[in-house]
């Protein structure tokens, strides 16, 4: 617990005094600490947050997404106002100041730190800017991550940011440091960047969008790019997987696409991931819990007391993808129908194609993988239930059950 407060600490020291206001304005106004803010110094407001943060009364959540707000806003600016080109013999950290207003009459500079993660190689021309991002030294090396601003696979862990939200330019270097590179030797690990337009206020809406003809290379080999066809939503991005890096020594990586005027900010953003498979991801989802029987048995009651002249329900306990008996009962806590999918099935089927939405395939809304749990009643079912009786049963409104045979 004590790194994570002290990456939250990290991430409030750079606020203005408008963000540290948002932030104690998230804490309920029965907690004396923020009874009275008004009239407060930017250091009162920051050590009250510091307090909160330690006391555990201040969600990481908020932080983040006040965290990304400033990092988009950022580089938003950056982007228009531009840098002065940089060498390879630069240091890799800056520091930038941001003027705020600390009442009508006073201003204080606070500093912002950024860091030269992607930089443009000696031989762009002088039109070029460096790309620099916020500082992501908050977010350690080997730690697992909460992905706070792109949707994420369950398939892939978030290890380690390398850089994020930087302005998309036709030469770039990049080198691993000796922590990432160390994990990336390791197998099922890999280096994925991502790419997303940020509109006029500098957000996007967390998904994946490649720039019109995109096109890779590293270190001279082309990179492939592949669009996921969701018959949902047509074809959509995914994160690319880097190929022939060098884990120990700078490496080269050329963009090509087609700039168009007016189209927006391209940003670019890269992370060292690790795979994983339907096993590591059916092992989570024991450690998660099961869905109790009792809220079944409620849900069931709630679907047979609309129909008055029903006395029970008739549900299939085969899977819905692999038309076989179900071996896990599996259901997502956002749906509200009696029968349930197989897990090891779904995840199998879903590993196929790693980057596609979760869906339920039972009434096709998209579901997250947190939100699925074993579930204890049909559970007990399938353990009880002989192959002989078949692969139907009826419920009773009290949740008692018989073969339908």
């Amino acid at each position: 617990m004590a790194p994570m407060i002290a990456k939250l600490k990290k991430m409030v020291e750079g606020f203005a005094k408008p963000e540290l206001k948002a932030l104690l304005r998230s804490v309920p106004k029965t907690n004396a600490a923020v009874k009275r803010i008004t009239g407060l110094r930017r250091d009162e407001m920051k050590e009250k947050c510091f307090e909160l943060i330690e006391n555990g009364d201040i969600l990481s959540k908020t932080v983040f997404e006040l965290y990304k707000k400033r990092t988009e806003q950022l580089v938003l600016k950056q982007f228009k106002i531009g840098t002065p080109h940089a060498t390879v013999e630069q240091t890799l950290t800056t520091e930038s100041t941001a003027v705020v207003a600390e009442d009508d009459k006073e201003c204080q500079e606070v500093p912002i730190d950024l860091s030269l993660s992607l930089s443009p190689l000696p031989s762009c021309s002088s039109a070029d800017v460096v790309a620099s991002k916020l500082d992501c030294s908050v977010i350690s090396a080997g730690d697992q991550i909460e992905n706070n601003f792109f949707v994420g696979s369950p398939f892939y862990e978030l290890r380690a940011v390398i850089s994020e939200f930087t302005p998309l330019q036709s030469l770039m270097t990049f080198t691993l440091t000796p922590e990432h590179a160390a994990e990336f030797t390791q197998a099922g690990f890999e280096i994925q960047v991502r790419f997303c337009k940020l509109n006029s206020s500098g957000s996007f809406n967390g998904e994946d969008a490649y720039p019109p003809k995109l096109k890779l290379k590293v270190n001279g080999c082309v990179v492939p790019i592949v669009q996921l066809y969701d018959e949902m939503i047509d074809l959509t991005a995914t994160p690319v997987t880097l190929c022939h890096i060098n884990s120990f020594r700078p490496n080269r990586l050329d963009v090509s696409w087609n700039a168009r005027r007016g189209d927006g900010i391209w940003v670019i953003s890269m992370y060292l991931v690790k795979m994983l498979t339907t096993e590591d991801l059916l092992e989570r989802m024991r450690c998660k819990g099961v869905r109790l029987e009792k809220a079944t048995i409620g849900m069931i009651k709630n679907k047979i007391g609309k129909k008055a002249s029903d006395s029970m329900y008739i549900v299939s306990v085969r899977c819905p993808i692999g038309k076989a008996r179900m071996s896990l009962a599996c259901r997502a806590l956002s749906c509200t129908h009696v029968r349930c999918f197989d897990a090891r099935t779904f995840l199998e089927s879903q590993e196929k194609h790693p980057f596609s939405p979760l869906r339920c395939p039972l009434c096709c809304k998209r579901v997250d993988f947190d939100d699925l749990r074993i579930d204890e009643y049909f559970q007990g079912i399938l353990e009880e239930l002989s192959p002989k009786d078949g692969n139907k049963i009826k419920i009773h409104f009290d949740g008692t059950w018989l073969p339908d045979n």
